[in-house]
């Protein structure tokens, strides 16, 4: 399952993607520019967003002193076909939070 965004973002979007498809926890990590996005594998149950699973949360986390440019990042993820839930906002505890789903 991890294939089809590790993909997406490595395709369309130009990053560059390092599988972990034989690790304990399966994951890839792609990377651009200063941005790293990390994709883990579910291990139970039926995949779900954290809103829905949980009734709060966020999907995607991001540092506000590793990532620049996050406005044009998720304009241009939007522009490729990449669905983004909400505007990046600052968290109360200083994070820098993004939703959003590759294909």
């Amino acid at each position: 399952m991890l294939e089809r965004p590790a993909a997406w973002y490595r395709d369309i979007l130009g990053f560059r993607v390092v599988e972990h498809y034989d690790a304990e926890e399966a994951f890839a990590a792609a990377y651009r520019d200063s941005v790293e996005i990390v994709f883990v594998q579910a291990t139970r149950g039926e995949l779900q967003p954290n809103r829905v699973r949980h009734g709060a949360g966020f999907d995607v986390y991001l540092v506000p002193e590793t990532v620049e440019g996050v406005d044009e990042l998720c304009a241009e993820v939007a522009s490729m076909g990449g669905h983004i839930v909400r505007e990046p906002a600052m968290t109360p505890y200083g994070f820098l939070r993004v939703r959003d789903r590759g294909r």
